[in-house]
């Protein structure tokens, strides 16, 4: 360790802060060594929890989606359309589940948040495709929310910029639309849409 120079670390393929963390640990080790005059057999090291990736995929977050929306389907009928636990499965095999845009489609049904209309699953799997979006329900400038949760809705992107755009409370164009709002209703019955989102959506409480 005596020998150990802070350019040995340029061997590593550590990052800056990450480089100089374990150079003050090792300065230790040998403040350690002068102070003992030998070298330890052993040292313990305490550090932090992290959430580390789950390589065995036990707990990933891949998962836990996988799990809540398998959950929340089990009471929600296929229809023609859609045989819905098999898509999510099929969704999550793929990895494609990981993806924000995909997440949502199934956290809603396959329905657009701000006009009620069908969203089209081969356009959202599509990654080039540009016709639906991500929107926050309240806008950046206000509040830095990127929670798929609580504030990020998939919809039409023309649709959201003629409707919606950066304005809280959700406009009365959206609020009043009879079809957005059952399906609102329908997505927090079903434990698809938690306390928050809805309230955020449903609240005529500007900021």
């Amino acid at each position: 360790v005596n020998d150990f120079q802070y350019d040995d670390l340029e061997e590593f393929h550590f990052s800056a802060p990450v480089k100089r963390m374990v150079w003050r640990s090792l300065l230790i080790v040998k403040e350690i060594i002068d102070t003992m005059g030998y070298a330890p057999k052993r040292l313990f090291m305490e550090m932090a929890r992290v959430n580390e990736p789950d390589y065995n995929h036990k707990n990933s977050k891949l998962d836990q989606k996988k799990n809540f929306l398998m959950h929340a389907y089990d009471k929600i009928p296929d229809n023609e359309d859609h045989q819905w636990k098999a898509e999510i499965k099929e969704a999550a095999e793929s990895g494609a589940l990981n993806r924000k845009k995909v997440y949502l489609y199934y956290c809603q049904m396959g329905y657009d948040l701000y006009t009620g209309e069908k969203i089209h699953v081969e356009d959202v799997l599509n990654d080039t495709s540009e016709i639906y979006n991500i929107d926050h329900i309240y806008p950046q400038h206000y509040v830095m929310d990127n929670s798929t949760d609580n504030n990020l809705v998939l919809v039409n992107k023309k649709a959201n910029s003629i409707l919606k755009s950066d304005r809280y409370p959700v406009p009365l164009e959206i609020w009043d639309n009879s079809a957005v709002r059952h399906v609102w209703d329908l997505l927090h019955r079903n434990g698809l849409m938690n306390d928050e989102k809805y309230r955020r959506l449903t609240s005529r409480t500007p900021f």
